[in-house]
């Protein structure tokens, strides 16, 4: 929905309430990366890492397969954030 600044936020509070919430530094790294927001994109990409080492663009199209909704701008977000692709 590009609903970018809303989603910073509410991400933000989920791992203010939850650090170990790695679904929403997905969406944290997608949004900013999306807004232009280089640096914190990456920073999100980084704990990210933290919370699940090697993890790749491809293995969360993987976690995808089969659920509803369309994460398209999940996935190009995390390639925009600098996740690496395999």
């Amino acid at each position: 929905m590009a609903q970018w600044e809303q989603a910073i936020e509410w991400c933000n509070k989920a791992i203010a309430g939850a650090p170990a919430l790695w679904y929403a530094l997905v969406n944290l790294a997608a949004a900013n990366a999306w807004t232009g927001r280089d640096a914190d994109a990456k920073g999100a990409v980084a704990e990210l890492l933290k919370l699940k080492p090697g993890f790749t663009v491809q293995q969360y199209v993987n976690i995808r397969k089969g659920k509803s909704g369309n994460p398209t701008y999940q996935r190009e977000g995390l390639r925009k954030a600098g996740l690496p692709e395999e």
